[in-house]
């Protein structure tokens, strides 16, 4: 199962630089970030070039955390720098791993809402490989710049920076993702999916299954004290039941897994081509976005049992499974803000009961 889910960000997001023009070192740098949550890890670059590095989204609940706190690595005071700039460590919880730093173009720490760790069991050792240092800089302290390289094809790039205060090798192991847990896209990422102005196509409904259903426990009448040829007696009585029913929406997107997606739709009939109520359901691509509901209704049954004769009842139905193709519309909103409104199709699968009534079974003679 995915747990992690990155986009490629270098085609699309406006990205905040903290750069070092200025500073004397004999080596350019910039770092970046992506505009909206979430990273991994700032990219560092030895150009001022738009790099590539991913942000990410959680699919499996727990995979992501936000650090505890951020541990100032290195600042480049004295460098004459024309921008402050800082790395940061971040500090993460128990069983949480970073897969880099990040830098500011001030002395604060970043935020934590932007920042996410990764639990340990999705990471895999990785290697360093250099990126950059701060010689000739004239910064007070001396900093190297590193970042997490895949040893292997089960390792996911992540381009993500870390950073030592000396001209040396990074003194802690390198990680990266696991790419089996991974899944990438490279489109501009959705923030949240809104499906609306649903309408069903009764036309081509397909019952899947259709089954008898008994709804209630049996009630017993009873007319044995009776003389023969005494009328019979009508017993009226109000039957309690229950209901379960289910209800999905698919449908085609190339939306990435883990979105959440909201459905406002009608509820269709299976057994006939009527459409009740409006609900709203909400789930995340990737999921069965299935919506359970359980019910209790009751029934009026009257049931004549003749003189000498008992006779049980209950409340039957018959339990319909289909699907039942629909079209609609679809507001997706992206991370930078943008909204997009397109046609969508798709296809409900339910389970309900319909055609109840109250059954009684042979009459008996009383012993």
């Amino acid at each position: 199962m995915f747990a992690v889910s990155v986009g490629l960000f270098e085609r699309w997001t406006h990205v905040h630089l903290s750069c070092f023009l200025g500073s004397g070192a004999n080596r350019d740098v910039s770092f970046w970030k992506p505009d909206h949550c979430c990273s991994l890890g700032h990219v560092a670059v030895d150009n001022y070039n738009k790099p590539s590095g991913v942000f990410a989204k959680e699919i499996k609940a727990g995979t992501l955390v936000k650090p505890t706190y951020f541990v100032q690595v290195w600042t480049d005071r004295g460098s004459g720098a024309k921008r402050d700039g800082v790395i940061w460590r971040p500090v993460c919880p128990p069983g949480y791993i970073a897969l880099g730093y990040a830098a500011t173009g001030n002395y604060a720490p970043p935020s934590a809402d932007d920042f996410r760790c990764v639990k340990s069991e999705y990471v895999t050792p990785g290697q360093w490989t250099w990126v950059w240092n701060d010689r000739g800089s004239g910064a007070r302290d001396d900093v190297s710049i590193w970042k997490a390289s895949p040893i292997n094809p089960e390792g996911q790039t992540l381009n993500a920076m870390s950073g030592i205060k000396r001209h040396g090798d990074m003194d802690i192991p390198a990680y990266v993702l696991k790419s089996k847990y991974v899944v990438v896209h490279n489109e501009k990422p959705a923030k949240n999916v809104d499906i609306y102005d649903v309408k069903y196509n009764f036309n081509n409904k397909k019952i899947l299954r259709k089954e008898p259903l008994q709804l209630s426990a049996r009630t017993k009448v009873q007319n044995c004290a009776a003389p023969e040829g005494s009328p019979s007696i009508l017993a009226e009585r109000l039957l309690s039941f229950s209901l379960e029913t289910e209800s999905s929406w698919s449908f085609e997107s190339s939306v990435e897994i883990g979105v959440t997606v909201q459905v406002s739709a009608g509820i269709p009939g299976l057994a006939d081509v009527s459409v009740s109520g409006s609900v709203t359901t909400t789930f995340t691509v990737g999921t069965a976005g299935r919506r359970a509901e359980s019910r209790t209704d009751s029934i009026n049954a009257k049931v004549e049992a003749r003189p000498k004769y008992s006779v049980d009842y209950f409340v039957t139905g018959t339990r319909y499974t289909a699907d039942i193709p629909w079209t609609g519309k679809m507001r997706t909103t992206f991370e930078d803000g943008t909204i997009n409104i397109e046609n969508v199709k798709g296809v409900y699968i339910g389970v309900q009961v319909a055609e109840i009534i109250v059954t009684a079974d042979a009459p008996i003679r009383c012993g």
